[in-house]
């Protein structure tokens, strides 16, 4: 896990507030089109050529180890080389936070995923990027940033309804 502490987020310039939730990025970050339903942001940071992709999606788990061990066993299916995965959990946050690298068009990408699990509502923050390292201050300050106001979806059995 990384360390967020004594992060200034006074350097952000831009913010993101859809009611549902809200976040800070740099201003020099440019927003694209989303691919699907689940994407409420997707962003290019044309500095270090990453794409910062922040979605909500249903859940039928409340639990973020079962929510791991079920992604894990499709990044392993695609045959994703999974680098780094770590849960926290305590009684104010259930978050994975996964590092993998995936072969796209013959070149490698390192992605990182920033999983948080509230109310049977995944929320991901995920980078993807050919050199991670270089962007991590802006990704660690938008994950501190971060906030969840209210559910997107109320899910029951195996339905959810978008609220």
């Amino acid at each position: 896990m990384h360390s967020c502490g004594n992060v200034n987020t006074q350097d952000f310039k831009k913010g993101f507030n859809n009611r549902y939730i809200s976040f800070q990025h740099p201003f020099h970050w440019k927003y694209l089109e989303a691919d699907n339903e689940f994407v409420v942001a997707k962003l290019h940071d044309p500095k270090y050529n990453s794409v910062i992709t922040v979605s909500v999606s249903p859940c039928v788990t409340n639990n973020i180890e079962d929510m791991k061990e079920i992604v894990e066993s499709d990044f392993k299916a695609r045959e994703w080389k999974i680098k780094d995965s770590k849960v926290l959990k305590d009684e104010h946050i259930q978050a994975w936070d996964v590092i993998f690298k995936i072969i796209k068009d013959e070149k490698e990408f390192e992605i990182e995923q920033y999983n948080i699990l509230r109310e049977n509502n995944l929320y991901t923050i995920e980078i993807a990027s050919f050199n991670r390292t270089e962007i991590m201050n802006d990704y660690v300050n938008l994950i501190t940033s971060f906030n969840v106001h209210k559910p997107n979806y109320k899910v029951s059995n195996d339905s959810y309804e978008k609220l």
